[in-house]
């Protein structure tokens, strides 16, 4: 009878892992319908229109992109930061690309930048640029000002010679 019962156990606590693992399964992404894109709905439609005017004015100019997602949620990745990576590789943005993050519900911002960019935006620039020039408005509640801060920061530093 012991026997049997630690056998169920073992059993259970398997089907608990498969279960848990096939839980946590693929991320899902926003559709690409362009290189702004407001899953969270976020931003005024006017705000979406300057930010797709600063990075396709940007894209023109140089060969890196930048993208910009509002997202509710970014599970099953733990944090935002690696959401945003993946969701770069998904949407193939490149090694030259910077990926903006935001997620009002999770109170969470981040930007991602690809391998190709980092000599010209390191890790101490980008906190800076959330510091400095993203995490004022947001505090203020002005979401839509925080990302065009952080968007304009970013194409000054890589449009700089």
């Amino acid at each position: 009878m012991m026997r049997n019962l630690k056998a169920f156990g073992a059993l259970a606590m398997f089907l608990c892992l498969i279960i848990s693992a096939n839980g946590q399964g693929k991320a899902t992404f926003p559709v690409q319908k362009g290189l702004v894109v407001d899953a969270e709905n976020d931003l005024d439609l006017e705000t979406v229109a300057q930010l797709i005017k600063l990075v396709d004015t940007h894209k023109a100019k140089a060969a890196d992109q930048i993208a910009v997602v509002t997202v509710t949620d970014y599970a099953p990745f733990k944090t935002l930061n690696e959401y945003a990576k993946e969701l770069s590789n998904n949407w193939k943005l490149g090694n030259n690309s910077v990926t903006f993050a935001f997620s009002q519900k999770k109170s969470d911002v981040k930007i991602y930048v690809a391998p190709g960019l980092q000599t010209k935006l390191s890790d101490v620039i980008v906190q800076k640029i959330i510091q400095e020039k993203i995490l004022p408005k947001f505090r203020e509640g002005n979401v839509d000002q925080a990302l065009i801060n952080g968007v304009m920061e970013v194409i000054r530093l890589l449009e700089a010679k």
